[in-house]
């Protein structure tokens, strides 16, 4: 009878462990890059959340399924410039991460 309490609990407790994981949810980051004088940037390699994606001919990105919490958001493009800023991304939502790349001399 012990025994079979023990595995019961344990069961409840790995259940309990992995519904705490699936609540931490996931939402999505999109953005536009854009160089200094204001100016699409396509082309541009977007590193966030383990993902990497490339902006479109009008310099936008969208990351879907990060997972909730703060990531480093990184964009590059060679000739261009770099950047990384942090952004936050909340269970649900879509957020907005746009960046700025700045050539570097």
């Amino acid at each position: 009878m012990a025994k079979q309490f023990a595995i019961t609990k344990l069961i409840l407790i790995t259940l309990l462990l992995a519904l705490t994981a699936c609540t931490k949810g996931v939402g999505s980051i999109s953005g536009t890059v854009i160089d200094e004088d204001g100016e699409p940037v396509s082309g541009a390699m977007i590193q966030v959340a383990g993902q990497s994606v490339i902006t479109d001919e009008n310099g936008k990105y969208s990351v879907a399924e990060a997972p909730a919490g703060k990531h480093q958001v990184a964009a590059s493009k060679s000739g261009v410039g770099t950047l990384t800023t942090e952004c936050t991304v909340k269970k649900g939502t879509t957020i907005t991460c746009d960046l700025v790349l700045v050539a570097q001399d």
